[in-house]
């Protein structure tokens, strides 16, 4: 193994890297001593900079040294596409061990020596993308220093380094892909005269758009070759492949969009009569690498068992199907599949074409993992269960024109949801073939929804004799244009559980929100909820019955259960105890809402459109509690009545309110001295009011007791009649 001496030119000052304020390299201020490119100046020694720059980056400037570069012991170096180091050698590993030498862009031209691993130590260079071009080699291997070649990258050296070469490749000093199976280095002699060029090969297909971005073009793949069943191929390296017609092969064993331990990424864009068959289908595979398919037509079948989006990534990957097939008939669609502390976000929309799916569509599979599914148009088959939240987050949505048919819907699977989840249906149809859970039984402590505010909701679309629409959690009626029903022709029941909620959202121009349960009895159980919600509505002084209908005609006697099922009123207003009575056919709600309150004075005085919890000024605080302490609801200036802080010394402080007289709001006090646990009730020694009208100022004594802590929280809450 030869050597290199080095010597250095006391003459010239060394400079340091230091990555003080950002891992740019062409930054003066990341540099102790100058530039590396100053005139004068001595040899480059990269020093590990200020977390989290430990390495500088060279990305977009041309950047020059004078003398030679050092990568010091635990330091790096980076350069990425559109950027270009000249320098006059490179050495790695002579102090101690060294961090990465990563190329994955751009150029790194050495005009005399790259020496790796030089004093013994480890000092490693991989090169993923761009040239490095050097005029010597050498590689220590004591403590493991080597080389890497992977994607598109290349060194070139002097065809007399051949015989080193050689031998280092011989003993794994120089390796391709990380030393992964079937990878191999490439040493081209030929192409350009008096040089070697090593680059890697990839026993994979990856599209390297080299001609243009036509997925069909052999020429735009690394090996020359469309992908056959016997390769996985991969769209990554920010690129975007698109398929438009239907190329020989077509069918890869399996297809990556967007997969790699970085941050990679990578878009495939399928229309008019493209036509691809994977094995498998993996987008925003591993690491933060993400990925997305848009697909406007053609044909995607995916013919083996693995179908996933944001599979074991921290990314983000994406299903865009606005026209044309798709089809997984014997593989589950995994949305944010991974384990551990996997924390990757699954997104599906269809706004038109055809999907038809095998036995699911999953939502959400780890603890940490999101899935956002999205039907807005198009047809949707799912011969399995349509789950919406497994142990991680599912959000889900029906709107538009779509029709969404799973047999089965889960909102929340029994015994894996961990986090809460939301299904919401605002237009289209849904048509469940067999049965609907919102919630379940075990994860009774998970807020699982459902939410119908338009739209068609059936179950048991298939008409067999039986059927349940289950809710364990809630379900939330927001609309009068909403319709719930069952095509079973005898025994389908809608059933509330002990632990289930029934919403009833009316909304704000008085129109009433309906259930409406064709061939199906609704069945309340003794512990259950029927909330009955009128934050959104404005009602006139009067009385009123509104009626809320369960059925048309088909419900037995026993319609809504037992009659000591709990009910809740929220955001009326109401000058009087609602009353709620059964009947075999109808929940009626009683309410009598008087006239010419203070409330109603304040609201029109300020002109708002908004119900008492609504947020006028959009300031964070309710319409109710800037009436209770005297605010301007039509000013997001005005949320905070504290007129005057608490004085340690003193114990006084002051806030406003309007008078009592006026709203009858009771107002109590409660002190923390940690904003943790609960907020003990407390008498001040005195409140007082300056008697302004209608708005008066309040002076609050504390109680001495509690200025005797060295930290104390003190909130003022208003309780309405």
């Amino acid at each position: 193994m030869a050597l290199i001496s080095l010597s250095f030119e006391s003459a010239r000052a060394a400079v340091y890297w230091n990555g003080s304020v950002s891992s740019d390299w062409a930054e003066a201020s990341n540099w102790t001593g100058g530039l590396p490119s100053t005139s004068g100046a001595g040899d480059a020694i990269i020093n590990p900079g200020s977390s989290p720059n430990e390495k500088p980056v060279i990305s977009s400037a041309v950047a020059t040294t004078v003398g030679q570069t050092y990568v010091s012991i635990g330091a790096g170096l980076q350069v990425t596409t559109g950027g270009s180091l000249t320098t006059v050698s490179l050495i790695t590993g002579i102090w101690g061990d060294s961090n990465v030498v990563d190329v994955s862009g751009g150029t790194l031209t050495i005009s005399n020596n790259l020496l790796l691993g030089y004093g013994g130590y480890d000092g490693k260079i991989n090169i993923s993308g761009g040239t490095v071009t050097a005029n010597y080699l050498s590689i220590n291997t004591t403590r493991g220093a080597k080389m890497n070649l992977g994607g598109t990258g290349s060194f070139i050296a002097p065809a007399s380094n051949l015989g080193n070469i050689n031998y280092w490749i011989a003993n794994n000093a120089i390796i391709a892909g990380n030393g992964a199976a079937g990878w191999s280095v490439v040493a081209d002699t030929t192409s350009l005269s008096g040089k070697v060029i090593l680059t890697a090969f990839n026993p994979n297909n990856v599209f390297t758009a080299a001609n243009n971005n036509n997925y069909a073009e052999s020429g735009n793949w690394n090996n020359g070759l469309v992908p056959t069943s016997a390769q996985s191929a991969f769209i990554n390296q920010h690129r975007t492949a698109e398929l438009s017609t239907n190329p020989s092969p077509n069918q890869p064993g399996s297809l990556y969009v967007g997969q790699g331990t970085g941050s990679e990424s990578g878009t495939l864009e399928v229309s008019s009569a493209g036509v691809l068959s994977p094995g498998n289908l993996l987008i925003g595979r591993d690491g933060s690498s993400s990925g997305t398919i848009n697909q406007s037509g053609g044909t995607v079948t995916v013919t083996g068992g693995t179908f996933g989006i944001s599979s074991n990534s921290n990314g983000a990957g994406s299903y865009h199907l606005s026209g044309g097939t798709l089809a997984a008939t014997s593989a589950p669609l995994w949305l944010g599949y991974g384990t551990g502390t996997t924390t990757g976000t699954g997104n599906f929309t269809m706004s038109g074409g055809t999907l038809s799916l095998g036995s699911y569509f999953s939502a959400a599979f780890a603890s940490g993992t999101k899935a956002n599914v999205s039907f807005s148009g198009g047809n949707a088959t799912i011969a399995g269960s349509l789950t919406v939240g497994r142990q991680g987050k599912g959000l889900a949505e029906i709107s538009g024109t779509a029709y969404v048919n799973p047999a089965t819907l889960q909102v929340v699977e029994s015994g894996e949801g961990a986090a809460d989840s939301t299904l919401t249906v605002s237009g289209g149809t849904l048509a469940v073939s067999r049965q609907i859970n919102v919630g379940n039984s075990v994860d009774t402590g998970v807020a699982s929804s459902m939410v119908i505010s338009g739209g068609a909701v059936t179950w048991h679309a298939d008409g067999q004799t039986s059927g349940l629409f289950s809710v364990y959690s809630e379900v939330k009626v927001s609309g009068n244009s909403a319709t719930i029903g069952s095509n079973a022709s005898t025994d389908a029941l809608f059933n509330v559980r002990a632990t289930g909620k029934l919403r009833y959202q009316l909304a704000a121009n008085g129109s009433v929100a309906l259930i409406n349960v064709p061939n199906a009895t609704m069945g309340i159980a003794q512990g259950a909820q029927l909330i009955i919600d009128g934050s959104a509505l404005s009602l006139g002084a009067g009385t009123y019955s509104i009626t809320l209908v369960d059925h048309n005609g088909y419900s037995a006697a026993a319609a809504f259960g037992a009659t000591s099922m709990s009910h809740s009123f929220v955001g009326f207003g109401l000058t009087c105890t609602p009353t709620i009575s059964y009947d075999a056919s109808a929940i009626t709600l009683h309410l009598s809402v008087g006239g010419g309150s203070d409330y109603d004075s304040w609201k029109s005085t300020n002109n708002l459109t908004g119900g008492p919890n609504a947020d006028d000024d959009g300031d964070g605080v309710k319409n109710s509690d800037e009436y209770a302490f005297g605010l301007n609801p039509k000013s997001g200036s005005s949320a905070n009545p504290i007129s005057s802080a608490v004085d340690k010394a003193t114990g006084i402080f002051k806030y406003t309110r309007r008078k009592q007289s006026l709203t009858g709001v009771a107002y109590t006090y409660e002190s923390s001295t940690t904003l943790t646990g609960t907020w003990p009730a407390f008498t001040p020694n005195s409140a007082t009011s300056n008697n302004g009208d209608p708005i008066e100022e309040i002076t609050v004594d504390v109680p001495d007791a509690l200025l005797t802590h060295p930290a104390l929280f003190i909130r003022v809450k208003a309780v309405q009649p």
